[in-house]
């Protein structure tokens, strides 16, 4: 199973796949883009997509899953990065038809300077979609007063046996974690620096030891320049 690694365009997309497939795809958006921009993915009885998405410039996008098929399996890692006046709109959606279905959508971002972040995630089960397991959770860390973090997870569930949870926390940057750093003697910028790296790990780590990693890593460790 091979990774497919794209950016995204002004074209929106349809990311269709067949039953029992798996699929991996990386999509890395780090240019401004003014227009709304679609994807949607269709994953079909059996069929497994992974998707991770990582957001390092202003952007308006919507991301739809739909999980059509009995036993499809849908997970989204989103990593979203927002520097100076960077405008986000992020919407993510997964809808459930088919019966036994799994959707985790994990989305972790940070927030610098005057940059606004505007997520909202949904999770749809149809009264089609029982034995439903879906999940989404939002953490989003500011690191100035100026910026800006709004989330809005929700449910719409039309059947009674499912899982179904989602979950959302925006914390600001402590002091006393920068103290705790600059304590042994490591520079302000420097502390900043190591505490975004630590709240992105969970994430890179799924990547395992990897080309996709280590670019992302690169991208990542541009944007940490402008703490």
């Amino acid at each position: 199973m091979n990774t497919t690694i794209e950016k995204l365009t002004k074209k929106n997309q349809n990311v269709v796949v067949q039953n029992g497939e798996q699929c991996d795809l990386v999509i890395i958006h780090n240019e401004q883009l003014q227009e709304p921009i679609t994807k949607k993915f269709v994953v079909s009885a059996g069929a497994r997509l992974r998707v991770l998405t990582v957001l390092a410039a202003s952007v308006d996008i919507t991301m739809d899953a739909q999980l059509l098929g009995d036993g499809a399996v849908y997970e989204h890692r989103v990593i979203y990065f927002g520097t100076d006046k960077d405008r986000m709109r992020i919407r993510m959606t997964s809808v459930h038809q088919g019966k036994n279905t799994m959707a985790r959508m994990l989305i972790r971002g940070i927030a610098l300077k005057a940059a606004h972040i505007d997520f909202a995630g949904m999770i749809d089960i149809a009264a089609s979609g029982n034995g439903t397991d879906a999940r989404l959770e939002h953490e989003g860390l500011l690191m100035s007063k100026k910026a800006r973090i709004d989330a809005l997870p929700g449910f719409e569930i039309a059947t009674n046996t499912v899982k179904a949870a989602h979950s959302s926390a925006v914390h600001y940057l402590r002091p006393e974690q920068l103290f705790y750093l600059q304590s042994r003697g490591i520079d302000q910028r420097a502390a900043s620096q190591m505490i975004v790296s630590g709240f992105f790990d969970e994430m890179m780590n799924t990547l395992g030891e990897s080309e996709v990693r280590t670019h992302i890593q690169q991208l990542l460790a541009e944007k940490q320049q402008l703490l």
